[in-house]
């Protein structure tokens, strides 16, 4: 949540503001700097359950971003940092960042390979709403310890990931993937708030049967290792296979993972569907969990452009385990719509839900947020947005937190290359 009185913010960077070069088209590489100052009324702000306190806040997001192409590469970098502070000197001072973040891309006829990293430094009341967890394809990927977000302290995260393709075009190709993640608490008053590192590998082997139909056969395997227990390695195996149509893809996939109480095994079928004006895909299936209970699961993503905007929806449910060795299902769902009022002026509305309930129990952690927007460009460098947010947070043995947030923001991005 941000509100932002930016007077003075483009002093020393109006070199920045070129967004593109004389012929019109985009720098390359391409520098970008977004900067926004706000206030705001938030009440209850930390999701504390019965608490009604009301804080009137001040907002400053600071963002730069770095982004280098050529015709079989693409770098990007970034770095952003938020600070939000009382008006009064009552309340806490919040600070998520700075976080970190690179991606590299490569691809050429035969092979393609894909880096990522993410490091954070966040207090962990930024962390109780499911806005940073939403990915770019608008689904919400909640952390393990997403239900332990409570009290106070600061949350360190580092992740790593890395996925290599060989042999792309050939019928028998290989894919290795690995990936790495640890978080460090410290200052924390939640005792369910410990120390992790989670390591994960692949390696997958892909048939190509004909020029439209493939299958793809894989292990994968992971270990998680918290501080006062014994690390926990598990395995896993993967068999998919895609059709690709004219109008998108039919798909269908098996998975089977160790668990403690067994092996849990999942069965779903896909399909995927591209349009002019809309993307759609989507599966169905069914999953045994290690204690031999079945459980419903699926996704949907979708998309539709329309003649004044666009609306979005991307629905998961799946059974995982999580913090090594928990059987969970987690259910997240999010929704937006985006409509133009006039040439510059726009309208927002989204709404997110995550639930994540323990496998054989009713014990769950269930946040619903609601949110509009009304952004306005003021001039040709600068956006004025005014919003309201209601956000809830239920978990089984404590009341139901709720809060609001009132917002108006007003930032500005300085793009240009070098």
């Amino acid at each position: 949540m941000s509100l932002s009185v930016l007077a003075a913010a483009g002093l020393g960077l109006a070199p920045l503001a070129l967004a593109q070069d004389a012929a019109g088209r985009t720098p390359n590489p391409l520098l970008t700097f977004t900067l926004s100052q706000g206030l705001g009324a938030e009440r209850n702000a930390n999701l504390d359950p019965g608490s009604d306190e009301v804080e009137a806040r001040s907002n400053t997001d600071v963002a730069l971003a770095f982004e280098t192409r050529t015709p079989v590469s693409t770098l990007s970098l970034g770095t952003d940092a938020t600070l939000d502070l009382p008006l009064s000197g009552d309340g806490d001072r919040r600070v998520r960042g700075p976080q970190l973040r690179f991606d590299y891309d490569r691809t050429v006829p035969s092979a393609s390979l894909s880096l990522s990293g993410r490091a954070s430094e966040t207090d962990v009341a930024f962390l109780r709403t499911l806005g940073d967890f939403v990915d770019d394809d608008g689904t919400i990927d909640l952390p393990d310890d997403f239900a332990d977000f409570r009290g106070e302290g600061t949350r360190r995260n580092l992740r790593l990931d890395g996925d290599l393709s060989l042999r792309d075009n050939a019928p028998l190709g290989v894919i290795l993937s690995a990936g790495t993640e640890v978080t460090d608490y410290s200052d924390v008053t939640s005792s369910d708030l410990v120390d992790f590192q989670e390591t994960t590998f692949g390696a997958a082997l892909r048939f190509r049967l004909t020029e439209v139909a493939e299958v793809t056969a894989g292990l994968r395997g992971s270990t998680y290792d918290e501080d006062g227990a014994d690390p926990v390695t598990r395995y896993g195996f993967d068999l998919a296979g895609a059709i690709e149509r004219r109008d998108g893809q039919v798909s269908a996939q098996l998975t089977l993972d160790e668990t403690d109480d067994g092996t849990r095994a999942a069965l779903s079928f896909g399909r995927a569907i591209e349009r002019r004006t809309l993307q759609l895909s989507g599966s169905l299936g069914v999953t045994r969990d290690g204690t031999g209970d079945l459980e419903l699961t699926g996704s949907l993503q979708a998309t539709r452009e329309l003649a004044n905007g666009s609306a979005s929806v991307a629905l998961d449910q799946s059974v995982e385990t999580v913090e090594g060795n928990d059987e969970k299902v987690v259910t997240t769902v999010s929704a937006n719509y985006a409509r133009a009022l006039t040439p510059v002026a726009s309208l927002s509305v989204d709404a997110l839900f995550g639930r994540s309930q323990d496998t054989g129990s009713d014990e769950s952690t269930r946040t619903l947020e609601v949110g509009a927007t009304l952004s306005r460009q003021v001039t040709e460098d600068w956006d004025l947005s005014l919003g309201l947010r209601a956000r809830q947070r239920d978990e089984t043995g404590a009341e139901t937190a709720r809060g609001q947030d009132l917002f108006l923001t007003l930032g500005r991005s300085f793009r240009g290359g070098f």
